[in-house]
């Protein structure tokens, strides 16, 4: 699944949670898409993320160069990545 797809899924619910109660910030258990989907959805709530890196989004996904650059790129965001 695209990690836009997931981003549009999530973030209505995210921000309508946030407004009631503030979420302190997100963990996301798997670097594509979720990963990269919760770094768009931290930035549009203006909260921090972490990242898990499990196995297959690093060895095997990782691999395909565009999704590589957008799996490098939540990284860097990221506040802290787990590996």
């Amino acid at each position: 699944m695209r990690a836009v797809f997931w981003t549009r899924a999530c973030l209505p619910f995210l921000q309508k949670l946030h407004a009631e109660r503030a979420i302190n910030l997100l963990d996301a258990h798997y670097l594509y898409p979720d990963g990269v989907a919760a770094v768009r959805i931290a930035k549009k709530l203006q909260i921090p993320v972490v990242l898990s890196a499990r196995g297959s989004d690093v060895n095997v996904i990782a691999q395909i160069p565009s999704l590589r650059k957008k799996i490098v790129n939540a990284c860097c965001t990221a506040g802290a990545v787990v590996a």
